[in-house]
This record gives C-alpha cells, sequence and structure tokens, in this order.
C-alpha cells in the first residue's frame, strides 16, 4: 500500500482555497479577509484573475478597492494560448494568480503540459500565492477531481466506489501533496462524494489520500510554514481513513467505510498540515462523555416515506425479524393511505395478519385493540406527526401500553421515512427537507421518543439539491448542540437496523441502493458554532455549521456492520408485557418448561407430545439458535450467550411462545 506524503511536507508558496459561492465588494463580506490576506502573502501584491472563456469586472476592482493589491489583472487563456511562452511571462509578473469558477475538466484539459502549467507552478515553488474558487479551486489540489463526465452528485457516488464517473488524475499541479480538494460542500452536500474521491483513488492506485474540503462562501489560506487559516461563513473539512485494514473501502458496489476521521474548522481556526492539531477561535466548548444504547428491541428506520422505495425494508421485517405467524401492526395517522399499500405488501411478503391502527384518540378508543397489541411483537410507525404521538403514548392505557412495549427486549419496530427521525433522542423539525432552512439557522430540535437514545437521524437525505445544505450541515450541527453520540443520514434508498444480540451488544446494519452514513462524536473535543454571515444582510443569522475537532464517519452496507452499544443493561420483563403473547394459551396445553432461567440445559415436559411438530428458539433480534422439526424433551444452552430468548412450540392447535432467560454456567 502507498501512503501519501502528508504530513511535514513542505510547500514553497502560498494556497488560498475558496470553496465558492458570492463574494461582496465591502468590507464586511466575508470574502475580504480571505483576498487581503492573499494579497498580503504576495510580494508584489499584484494580482491575475485567471478563467478559459471569459473575463469579469468584479475581481480587478475588488482587488485594488478593498483587498489591498496594487494592480489586478483579467486573462483569459484557453486552448489557443495555454501553451505559448508569452502566457507564461505574463504570469509571472503576478505573485496572486487567482483561477475562477466554471467547469474544471476545460482549465485541467487546456492547461496540462503546457507552459501556462509550467508557470503556475513556478511561481509556486518562487513563493508565490496561488488560489482558486468552485472549480479553480478542484485544480489545485495533488490530486484533482478533473470532471471529465460532468460533475458526479454524492447519490452518484456512494452506490458504487468503482464509479467510472469519478475522474481523477495527479498530473496537472504539485501544490500540496496528499490531499484531493472539493468545493461547495455545504451547499451541495457533497461530503459523501468527497469521502468518495479519496475512496475511488486508493480503489485505483492503492494509495491512501485525504480529502479537504471547502463550503460555499468559506476559504483556507495556506502559508509556506504548512499552517491554514479560515476565513468565511462555512466550514472545512478534513478526511482520512483511520482504519487498519489494508482496503479501508470497498472495492466493488456500495462505498463502505470504517473510521474515516473527520475535522471541520471555522472561521478564525487554524490548523497545523505538520502535526494535524487545530487552534480554536471565538466562542468555543468541549463535549462531555456520552451514554450508551440501552433500548432491548430491534429498530428499524426507512429513509423513504414512500411505498415503492421500502420494498427491501418491509421485506427484512418481515422474512427476518421474528416469524410470519405473528400479526404485524401498523400505527399510522388520520392518513392511512400510506399504511394500506404497505399493507397489503406485508401480506404478500407472507405475514399471516396485519392491523392498522390509527394513532389518534378516536382511532385507539376500542378495547380490543388492546388485545391485538398484546398479540404481536412487531410494529411499523408510518405518517404519524410526533405531537400527535407523544399525545397518544402518554395517555393512560393502550398509549402507555404501546410505548412501553415498543422499548422491550423480543419486540421489533420499524419507523418509516419522516418518522424515522421520531426514534432518536432528538427530533429535526419538520422543516428539514425546506430549502434554505440551514443557511437561514432555522431548524431546530426537540426531544424525540428515544428509543435510540444517543442517536439523531436524518431521514431523506440528499433527496432535493436545493436542500442538500440541510442534509450535510444539521445532523453535525445538532450532534454538538444536543451532545449526541450517533448521527444518521439515510437517503430513500436505504434503511438502517438496530439490533441488540444476546451477548448484550447492540448493532447498527443497512442495505438499499445507497448506504446509511453513521457519524460519531467524540469526547473532550473541542466544538463552536459558525459565528460569520456573508455580509448580504445586516442581521442575518449564522448559517447552522457546526466546528469540531474530530468525529468519525462510517458508510454501512449489508457486509458491514457498527457496533453502538457494549454491555448493555437488560431489565427483566414484566407480567403486562410477556413476550409469549399467547401465554393463557401456553399454559392450556400442560406444558413445563425449566428451569428457567437456565445455564446448561432446559427441560421440556408435556402430555401432549403427539401434537406438537416443531419447536424453535429466537434470540431478541429474531434468528434462530436453536431448532427441531419434532418434540424434543432437552435442549443443551450451554453454549448460548446469557440474554433473553423466546422458545416456540408449535402444535395441532396453534403456536405457543414464552420467554427464557439463559444465564452464565
Amino acid at each position: 500500500m502507498i501512503f501519501a506524503s502528508q504530513n511535514l511536507f513542505a510547500i514553497s508558496g502560498k494556497l488560498l482555497l475558496v470553496g465558492g459561492g458570492t463574494e461582496r465588494d465591502t468590507p464586511n463580506s466575508w470574502s475580504t479577509p480571505a483576498f487581503q490576506w492573499a494579497i498580503n502573502q504576495s510580494a508584489n501584491k499584484k494580482a491575475l484573475i485567471v478563467h478559459y472563456q471569459t473575463t469579469s469586472t468584479f475581481y480587478p476592482t475588488y482587488m485594488t478597492g478593498q483587498c489591498g493589491a496594487i494592480a489586478s489583472k483579467n486573462l483569459i487563456i484557453d486552448n489557443t494560448n495555454a501553451d505559448l511562452q508569452a502566457t507564461f511571462d505574463t504570469i509571472m509578473n503576478y505573485d496572486f494568480v487567482f483561477f475562477r469558477g466554471g467547469d474544471q475538466s476545460q482549465y485541467y484539459n487546456f492547461y496540462k503540459n503546457t507552459k501556462t502549467a509550467q508557470a503556475i507552478q513556478a511561481k509556486f515553488d518562487a513563493g508565490g500565492v496561488i488560489g482558486g474558487t468552485s472549480a479553480g479551486l478542484h485544480i489545485l489540489s495533488k490530486v484533482i477531481y478533473n470532471a471529465q463526465d460532468a460533475s458526479v452528485t454524492p447519490l452518484e457516488t456512494m452506490p458504487n466506489v468503482a464509479n467510472s464517473s469519478i475522474t481523477l488524475s495527479d498530473d496537472l499541479f504539485n501544490l500540496l501533496p496528499g490531499y484531493v480538494f472539493d468545493s461547495h460542500v455545504a451547499e451541495r452536500g457533497r461530503f459523501p462524494r468527497s469521502i468518495g474521491f479519496i475512496a475511488k483513488w486508493f480503489n485505483d492506485t492503492n494509495e491512501k489520500i485525504k480529502a479537504l474540503t471547502v463550503d460555499d462562501m468559506t476559504a483556507m489560506g495556506i502559508g509556506t510554514n504548512n499552517i491554514g487559516t479560515v476565513f468565511g461563513t462555512g466550514a472545512i473539512g478534513i478526511y482520512e481513513t483511520k482504519s487498519l485494514k489494508l482496503n479501508p473501502f470497498s472495492r466493488t458496489g456500495k462505498m463502505v467505510a470504517d473510521s474515516i476521521s473527520v475535522k471541520q474548522l471555522l472561521n478564525g481556526w487554524v490548523y497545523d498540515f505538520n502535526t494535524q492539531t487545530i487552534t480554536t477561535s471565538g466562542v468555543v466548548s468541549t463535549t462531555g462523555t456520552f451514554a450508551i444504547e440501552t433500548n432491548q428491541s430491534t429498530v428499524m428506520l426507512s429513509g423513504a416515506d414512500d411505498f415503492a422505495n421500502n420494498s427491501n425494508f418491509i421485506a427484512h421485517f418481515v422474512n427476518n425479524i421474528g416469524t410470519k405467524e405473528l400479526p404485524v401492526v401498523i400505527f399510522s395517522g388520520t392518513d392511512t393511505s400510506v399504511a394500506r399499500q404497505f399493507k397489503v405488501n406485508i401480506l404478500s411478503r407472507g405475514a399471516k395478519r396485519c392491523k392498522i391502527i390509527r394513532l389518534i384518540p378516536s382511532g385507539i378508543a376500542n378495547a380490543t385493540l388492546l388485545d391485538t397489541i398484546k398479540q404481536t411483537n412487531k410494529f411499523i410507525f408510518i405518517g404519524n406527526t410526533l405531537t400527535q404521538l407523544n399525545t397518544i403514548l402518554a395517555t393512560n392505557g393502550i398509549g402507555t401500553f404501546i410505548n412501553t412495549k415498543i422499548r422491550a427486549a423480543g419486540v421489533a419496530v420499524g419507523f418509516v421515512g419522516n418518522n424515522a427521525r421520531f426514534a432518536g433522542k432528538r427530533v429535526v423539525s419538520d422543516n428539514y427537507t425546506v430549502q434554505y432552512a440551514a443557511y437561514d439557522n432555522l431548524i431546530r430540535t426537540t426531544k424525540g421518543l428515544g428509543l435510540l437514545t444517543n442517536t439523531i437521524i436524518f431521514p431523506n437525505a440528499f433527496f432535493n439539491s436545493n436542500t442538500n445544505e440541510n442534509s450535510v450541515c444539521t445532523i453535525p450541527y445538532f450532534m454538538v448542540q444536543d451532545t449526541v453520540l450517533h448521527g444518521v443520514l439515510l437517503t430513500s434508498n436505504s434503511y438502517l437496523k438496530y439490533a441488540p444480540k444476546a451477548n448484550n451488544k447492540a448493532y447498527f446494519t443497512s442495505d438499499g441502493f445507497q448506504p446509511a452514513i453513521i457519524l460519531k462524536n467524540k469526547s473532550s473535543i473541542k466544538t463552536g458554532f459558525s459565528n460569520t454571515t456573508s455580509g448580504k444582510t445586516v442581521g442575518m443569522s449564522p448559517r447552522q455549521i457546526a466546528g469540531f475537532e474530530e468525529m468519525s464517519v462510517s458508510f454501512l452496507d449489508t457486509n458491514a456492520r457498527f457496533e453502538v452499544a457494549n454491555n448493555i443493561p437488560f431489565a427483566p420483563i414484566t407480567d403486562s408485557l410477556k413476550l409469549s403473547v399467547l401465554e393463557n394459551d401456553y399454559k392450556n396445553i400442560n406444558v413445563t418448561i425449566y428451569p428457567n432461567p437456565t445455564s446448561e440445559v432446559l427441560n421440556i415436559i408435556t402430555k401432549n407430545v403427539s401434537e406438537i411438530f416443531g419447536i424453535q428458539i429466537f434470540d431478541i433480534t429474531g434468528s434462530v439458535v436453536f431448532e427441531s422439526q419434532k418434540f424434543t424433551n432437552q435442549i443443551s444452552t450451554a453454549s448460548l450467550p446469557k440474554g433473553i430468548y423466546i422458545i416456540s412450540i408449535k402444535s395441532k392447535k396453534g403456536i405457543y411462545k414464552s420467554k427464557i432467560i439463559k444465564i452464565d454456567n
């Protein structure tokens, strides 16, 4: 494996990395300090503005009027003059060369192996300042995303780590070794794409590099001392794999990655590229410690509200959790149209029964519903509002019974689309799908149901390019603000499963066309929030962007799992929540099971041996740990981890269940 030279390198020149967005010709603009930094770093304070097609009257005026340049000029360099000596000579007359936005494939195709490329490298090596914004930023890293197949989106990146549309190269400039750059990251929700770049490069070359990402209206100036200073309204992200695996990324299929370290730096923060340390500025705080996940039920979270994108979710819920004989109860709001579609598909998957219950006062005012709820351990929430849900679950009787049961061992609970938010510690407000909500500082959180006690969930992620900023900003922002350990991003084509195991551990797993994205917070790290506005409107609030010393991010699919709890403190099951939902029938068939709790063996005594034709034991995730097609009077439990199990006895009279508890030998 090749490791790119990422530490203790020395660069001769300086870099101004701008993530795109609108600079403004005013002293209070977010961009003015960044460009003033670049001009002050240049020896002759002369700025050359380069584009491959058009000129801009803004930049020369801005450079001389606000940023301190003594001269500034536009220069179009295309395929007709990129390799001319005159172009080389012109570039060498300026100590700050700045590439505008546009299409980086044009820059790359026009400048590769030309006098222009030679001049940029020579100017940088002589101590000059090279800068760029948007597409102009992309060409400044050593490994560059040259966009030969048009701009690839996060949703296009995640399904396939070997995506041929992710076109990378390292043969233009050598300005910052070991890095690939990405721009407009917050605005366009690009951080999964940025990680896709380093995954694709590793896939193609076996070389590990880092991604340096720049939000729109954000910049970083890097001096010859390898110290980077952040300017603007958003964050600078630094991503690298900390995995010890020889292959930290999937080489085929969905992008699967673990131990990706991410740092986010805010305005005024300083990053030392040699030591990889951060000096914070402004109002910062330190995270505390986090409790483990303690929920005992299995929880499934879907990223999409519509029926069409939940086929895999339904199939897994029906066929891979518990038994098909148990009825599935769908809890819905006033509108049950989507719930009815789910019911049809649940029955077509082999479930014996499916019941829709409306979680509104009139919907649960029926005593017979309590028996229905008692007779199953499989529930799905679709189309509810949090206010309505909290009201019902706090209502004595059926409501409080539901609220208790969905947290019990042996129970499976699914939350579909928008309702997936409710399962976590905090719930993102309903405007999470509104354009500019995070930019305008409008998203809030309220207390969730807390089945996942240390998690916040964002479904429908990246569903619309206009709201991608909400997708990538909201979760880390509230992980920092609300001290949440795990953040989950689910696209409309992915689902996540939380499953406690009999060994007292719990894991996230995922399936779908795209992987699930898991962010993990860290204890005792310095954190902060964006405090700089664009300067566009007086009194506007800063964006909802958090800064932090380090988190980790993982991409999960069916071949990976993410541990979220160890030594879950399992609580005893109360009589009102017996996992044997047909306890009375169980007693009526005159079966005795002992000892319970058990350590080594489980004995079964019955006078109705001829009526029993199957015995199964399930762990609390629904996985079969023992099965016999005929009656047996003794089952060894010595090899089972301690925990709670369900024994299912099939007889001619029906299926009867009860819990058993395995203790240490």
